[in-house]
């Protein structure tokens, strides 16, 4: 991936040059990129300096929030009991959250496994909406 920045280049600015520099005809600088690396870049010294100050500082801390999540999803499926005064771990269980899930071989599973779940909660939801057996309309107390 290349990633392209550009900068405004002002008087008496320190710039860092990658590639050639030098003079041409009429004493006019000229700058080329080197032919065997087929690189050139002009960047500022304080933006260099920035990122190679920020670049491991913002890796370490991208590991060392991956490890701190990682280590407190552990914690979270991980069963623990406490039997005779000990603590039990127990073996985590993946299926945890979907225990009533079914195998997806195709997209089309995927999707009947979606249109039932939607076709069994509305089923739910039609039981509330039905009327009561032996119900009495009563009055409320004055």
């Amino acid at each position: 991936m290349k990633r392209y920045t550009q900068y405004i280049l002002k008087d008496n600015m320190e710039v860092l040059l990658i590639g050639k520099a030098g003079l041409g005809g009429n004493n006019e600088a000229v700058f080329q990129k080197v032919e065997i690396k087929d690189v050139f870049g002009i960047s500022p010294v304080a933006s260099v300096e920035n990122y190679n100050t920020l670049r491991p500082i913002l890796q370490s801390a991208g590991y060392f929030t991956y490890f701190w999540v990682i280590l407190i999803t552990l914690i979270f499926l991980t069963p623990i009991s406490l039997k005779n005064n000990m603590i039990v771990f127990g073996k985590i269980n993946v299926d945890l959250p979907f225990p009533n899930s079914k195998p997806v071989e195709s997209v089309s599973d995927f999707y009947d496994n979606i249109y039932d779940s939607y076709e069994k909660s509305n089923d739910v939801e039609n039981d509330y909406q039905k009327e009561a057996d032996s119900a009495e309309v009563t009055q409320a107390p004055k």
